[in-house]
């Protein structure tokens, strides 16, 4: 029997995914960091900040070697020594000076460890996919 046709309810919507690809090679080993940035901002203003090379340049590593949710939790290979506190000045970032009558253009950020330390092993989600190891929490944090 044939399909007899498509719903007529319903509309296309545009659907994003919030996913990074990422290949585990070697014993590599992710960090996992909560991002406050500001207070209750928007996602333009979040992701600004966070591409912004004030923070690229606190970071370790190169901005590639971070994965950003784009809200509050991120990934890296690099494991912060202490938490990263700092304040980022978007005017500086544009290459404006502040306009007068107005407060600057300021963002609070802190980068830290959670609270669990959590250490991602990729390998283990390679390592259960070909049948090497179990299914376990181990491989849940991972995922």
């Amino acid at each position: 029997m044939r399909r007899p046709g498509y719903g007529k309810l319903g509309e296309a919507v545009r659907l994003e995914l919030n996913a990074h690809y990422v290949t585990p090679t070697g014993n590599r080993v992710y960090h996992q960091y909560d991002v406050q940035i500001g207070n209750d901002e928007k996602r333009g203003l979040i992701k600004t900040v966070w591409t912004s090379a004030q923070l690229e340049k606190r970071l370790p590593g190169r901005p590639t070697d971070w994965i950003f949710d784009g809200n509050k939790m991120a990934w890296s290979t690099h494991k912060l020594q202490q938490e990263l506190d700092l304040i980022i000045d978007l005017d500086a970032e544009r290459g404006q000076p502040a306009l007068e009558g107005r407060k600057p253009d300021r963002v609070h950020v802190v980068v830290r460890p959670t609270k669990t330390g959590a250490k991602i092993d990729l390998n283990n989600i390679y390592e259960y996919m070909k049948g090497i190891c179990g299914w376990g929490n181990h491989v849940i944090d991972a995922i």
